[in-house]
């Protein structure tokens, strides 16, 4: 099962992707919500949105399941 460090991780991970393809961020999101009953995939967004922003210096141009057109830190 993996734990917080791995879903952070992996998050960093996708963010070094420019432009990387929501349906991708997703189905990640979808596969640790099946792993851990603990996940969270609000975290995992965040996380994500907040590596991609601050590696590219852009906010990410895509809508995650909908929700976080602009996360303000």
């Amino acid at each position: 099962m993996f734990q917080r460090r791995h879903y952070v991780k992996t998050a960093n991970t996708l963010a070094k992707v420019y432009n990387i393809d929501n349906e991708v961020v997703e189905v990640m999101s979808g596969m640790f919500s099946l792993d851990n009953p603990d996940y969270s995939e609000d975290r995992f967004f965040i996380a994500f949105r907040q590596e991609y922003e601050w590696i590219w210096g852009e906010p990410y141009p895509f809508a995650l399941r909908g929700r976080y057109e602009r996360i303000m830190l």
